[in-house]
């Protein structure tokens, strides 16, 4: 009696079966016989799996459509930014000026730092747009996080000309709402977080910068008064988790920047010797210190050179909403770190090195499974030269929110009549370098970026991360760019540091 065996399974049972492997298991398969290969090309189900996850992304909600339905729309989307060929375009007004803003989900929100706030939902290539205007918060908003997916906004409350040198300390109001109604969000234990900023003998209790920063139900705050001061709460139970005035929570020397990358670790930038990135792991419950996880070393300096600045820049954190198809995985979000050297305020003291988040996402599962102890000092040579793309940074990012997923739209350069829009791609698949289209101009990048020493490094820096561009003339100049998952926005903006945001122009995918 025969025994049966997966070749003459039912080919309904078989395609069942492969649908329980991932991706990299399924192109495996590809080359284990003629009968897996014609399975897998012939299962839209099975196709589906393999393409999201080329894309970098992971299936969210089926919307009630099929598997070819999905992977239709995926194929899409990647067609329509492979070529730069948006749907539809839409010029939005904007009035007032611009103290604030964000950008998730296609939901565009400005603040002017007083009490009044704007909001877009963003035209797709589906539905129209629309808009919310509150014109009194009860409260001064410097500043102000978003998560769509969870209808969570949250405002920080600083009146800066009330009590800026309290000899007692100053109380900032972290306000939990709702974007819908303004009303206090029913999943936070409770509608108000406080901190209090102790008084400096010269600053007093002024506050010089601050963000905001979601990721699920993680809140992070990283201030700057006479110094840098990360603090993190679980919003939804009210436990503060982080606080970096704490023992045990101190900053690294010299920190200048934060990032999450996953809700429960962060990345911090420190300007300490060649400047490093350091990676930090929490708990969600309890305020115990963070774990340091590792610390990525930059390429070395030349004597007397340190770094004057080191920002990092990533897309939204946020929960994924319920009318998504498919969202971007953890490891395929991209990091853009701008690097500017003290040796001038010159383009050859800028740079931009370029990572991805599963880079280090990579660091924590070492730790997690104990082959890294903790703070482990990493060289550059040992993880940036195969990880990164470090490249000269000709024009500066004015605007957040050019990076998503893995895309990066990069600012203008003035001068020229025509708009020039030029996306960074990090996806390498599939190899659309040899397009026909006419309106762009594409490249791919595969050999390596050698830069030279430039009185800044002590060697050269040779990185291989590759990538490739897609170019597109827009027939307008702008102030600058944002990306969304299926929309860039050209912004155009007056004033003397565009301050006054006049229009958003909508390119949607």
């Amino acid at each position: 009696m025969l025994h049966p065996t997966l070749s003459t399974l039912p080919g309904e049972v078989l395609e069942a079966t492969l649908q329980q492997l991932d991706y990299i298991s399924l192109l495996q398969c590809y080359s284990v016989c003629k009968l897996f290969k014609t399975t897998i090309d012939e299962s839209s189900e099975l196709q589906y799996i393999i393409e999201l996850a080329h894309d970098g992304m992971i299936d969210h909600h089926s919307l009630g459509l099929s598997h070819a339905e999905r992977l239709n729309r995926l194929r899409d989307l990647r067609t329509a930014w492979n070529n730069l060929a948006w749907k539809t375009q839409s010029v939005i007004p904007m009035h007032g000026l611009c103290h604030a803003y964000e950008l998730v989900e296609g939901l565009f929100v400005k603040g002017n730092g007083a009490n009044n706030v704007s909001m877009s939902w963003l035209p797709s290539s589906t539905k129209e747009g629309h808009e919310i205007h509150r014109e009194d918060l009860k409260m001064q908003a410097r500043d102000f996080a978003i998560d769509p997916g969870q209808n969570l906004i949250v405002f920080i409350d600083d009146a800066t000309s009330n009590a800026a040198f309290a000899p007692d300390g100053r109380i900032i109001n972290l306000h939990l709402r709702t974007i819908s109604t303004h009303e206090a969000h029913e999943s936070a234990s409770q509608p108000v977080l406080k901190f209090t900023i102790p008084p400096n003998n010269v600053l007093g209790t002024f506050v010089r910068t601050v963000m905001l920063e979601l990721a699920e139900d993680m809140l992070a705050v990283f201030v700057c008064t006479w110094n840098y001061r990360l603090l993190i709460w679980n919003w939804k139970k009210d436990i503060l988790v982080i606080d970096s005035y704490l023992p045990g929570h101190e900053l690294p020397r010299l920190t200048w920047d934060f990032s999450f990358i996953t809700p429960r670790a962060y990345i911090m930038t420190s300007r300490e010797a060649n400047g490093s990135i350091e990676i930090f792991g929490i708990e969600s419950e309890t305020s115990k210190p963070p774990t340091p996880i590792a610390s990525l070393q930059l390429p070395e300096l030349d004597e007397n050179v340190t770094p004057r600045s080191i920002t990092t820049h990533t897309g939204p954190l946020n929960t994924p909403s319920s009318n998504q198809l498919f969202v971007r995985s953890p490891e395929s979000r991209m990091h853009v770190i701008c690097i500017q050297y003290n040796i001038s305020f010159s383009p050859q003291g800028r740079y931009c090195m370029f990572i991805r988040n599963g880079t280090f996402l990579s660091y924590l599962s070492l730790h997690a499974s104990g082959k890294t102890p903790a703070g482990t000092q990493v060289p550059w040579k040992a993880w940036g030269p195969k990880n990164t793309r470090f490249s000269i940074n000709k024009t500066p990012f004015a605007w957040l929110r050019y990076v998503h997923g893995q895309r990066v739209v990069y600012p203008q350069e003035t001068g020229n009549s025509m708009g020039t829009l030029q996306i960074m791609d990090f996806n390498m698949w599939p190899d659309v370098s040899k397009s026909t289209d006419s309106k762009t101009v594409k490249t791919i990048c595969t050999r390596p970026t050698t830069l030279n020493t430039a009185h800044i490094f002590q060697r050269r820096v040779v990185t291989h991360l590759p990538y490739r561009t897609i170019v597109r003339e827009v027939p307008d100049n702008y102030s600058a760019f944002m990306i969304d998952e299926d929309k860039i926005i050209g912004l155009k903006a007056q004033g003397v540091d565009d301050e006054e945001l006049k229009e958003l122009h909508v390119y949607t995918f």
